[in-house]
């Protein structure tokens, strides 16, 4: 398994000073994953059909009008991800976070009405003011998680979160089918609204756990010759060694036009995410409207696609220790794209089934690879900028789920599909410069020098 936190080599400082910035990475660390399970459980039960029945059905059974709302949340995301961006570099990440979980509570209070009243108009509001706080709180915490974390352990920890996002993403929807079967297995608003407050009502305690986080003091240029007895020396010989800083460690990995690796993973992110929104957001109405799924098999279907998608995002991670982490998101990603071709014009349910799950875990099971990427090719004072330019995925996916509704409702579900898999082999065939910029063993053996040297210094002090 990928590693946690209780894992994770010390940092290289010294002294109370040490301790005290060990304990509050390790803080921040527990803080990511507790956030992380919470929204992804609060938001699978919402997403896994129950929402957008519900936009659907007020609607007027129309997708446009789903596509709509998703829009505006993509929307406000896009317009604020580079202000996000500049604030998250310049300001206190922590007190961000706390300003976020007051915004957010007022936005519930809003949204709840909303949903009670069958308010579209005020839901627009309230989604506009979801997408402009969760590009700020998706960027900071990811940096703060990113500072938290000991250089080429990225990788790891962040199909860690993805992991635990998907098992919380995969629960959720099963304690939605015990909603389900206390409230009723019916496409109704009156049964929708009951689930929706109540998932709701969840999501107050988990929006104040935000205001826990500390920020991290990065020393970019602090002395990091370091001295260890013992190993391979010999028992009371020193040797000097010099450890490279984080930035010293960026520097290396974008010299020539390493710097470029940032820039093409968060243009294949956009491309691929601009084809998933016109697709991804419409897989429940897909199976509920063609196939007739009632409440809980929809909830059963989603719960057990978030589950694969785990499994396969540790598999996508085990398989980049071998072949390394481009060439384990190529093979994931292209296949996860053949599959969405099968999608377009394949009917019978099990071999449907078969191929949509293969698809969903595939494909997103590159995406904490993608990230850990990148937030290795920047220095921590530019995380939250390049945190904020992969949020505009997000808008990216949410700003064209607009025009998935239009293709919908123009034409059908699997023509959307169809679409969507010939957008997803262009963001596929930009993943080959890849293969030629990402310096990975220089990143192993820096990684493994500093684990090594950690080590023999452990033994000699014991």
């Amino acid at each position: 398994m990928p590693e946690t936190e209780g894992v994770y080599p010390p940092l290289l400082t010294s002294g109370g000073q040490g301790d005290a910035k060990q304990r509050i990475c390790e803080r921040n660390r527990r803080l990511m994953m507790i956030t992380t399970f919470m929204y992804a459980l609060i938001m699978s039960v919402e997403n896994s059909g129950i929402f957008d029945a519900y936009i659907y059905i007020v609607g007027g059974e129309r997708n446009t009008e789903v596509g709509l709302v998703a829009s505006i949340f993509g929307a406000a995301s896009l317009v604020l991800a580079m202000p996000a961006g500049w604030l998250i570099d310049h300001y206190s990440r922590a007190r961000l976070l706390k300003i976020g979980s007051v915004v957010l509570t007022a936005a519930l209070v809003l949204y709840l009405y909303g949903v009670v009243t069958d308010n579209l108009v005020l839901l627009y509001v309230v989604f506009f003011l979801y997408g402009a706080q969760w590009v700020i709180q998706s960027s900071a915490s990811y940096s703060l998680f990113a500072d938290s974390l000991p250089h080429g352990q990225r990788a790891d920890a962040m199909s860690t979160v993805s992991i635990l996002q998907n098992v919380a993403g995969g629960t959720g929807p099963f304690l939605g089918v015990i909603l389900v079967h206390v409230l009723g297995n019916e496409w109704q608003l009156p049964i929708l609204h009951r689930i929706i407050v109540i998932v709701g009502l969840v999501e107050f305690p988990t929006n104040w756990i935000n205001t826990l986080w500390r920020d991290v003091e990065h020393h970019e240029h602090s002395d990091t010759n370091i001295s260890i007895k013992g190993g391979d020396a010999g028992v009371g010989e020193t040797v000097e060694v010099k450890i490279l800083t984080d930035s010293e460690k960026v520097a290396r990995l974008r010299a020539g036009y390493g710097w470029l690796v940032p820039y093409v993973i968060s243009l294949n992110d956009v491309i691929t995410s601009i084809g998933a929104g016109m697709t991804v957001r419409y897989f429940p109405l897909f199976f509920m409207n063609d196939y007739g799924f009632s409440p809980m098999q929809l909830q059963i279907l989603v719960g057990s696609y978030s589950i694969v998608i785990g499994i396969a995002t540790y598999l996508c991670n085990r398989t980049s220790k071998i072949l390394g982490r481009v060439k384990a998101c190529f093979l994931f990603a292209g296949i996860g794209t053949a599959c969405l071709y099968g999608l377009s014009w394949l009917y019978p349910l099990p071999l449907l089934l078969a191929v949509y799950f293969i698809r969903g875990g595939f494909q997103n099971a590159v995406y904490p690879l993608d990230r850990s990427l990148i937030m290795d090719y920047v220095v921590s004072k530019q995380r939250g900028r390049w945190n904020a330019v992969e949020s505009i995925t997000a808008a990216s996916w949410a700003g064209s789920a607009a025009l998935g509704g239009w293709l919908c409702d123009g034409h059908d579900y699997r023509y959307a599909f169809g679409i969507t898999a010939h957008i997803y082999m262009i963001a596929l065939l930009m993943r080959i410069p890849l293969f030629f910029l990402v310096k990975e063993k220089i990143e192993d053996r820096d990684h493994d020098l500093q684990t090594a040297l950690i080590e023999d210094g452990g033994q000699a002090a014991a």
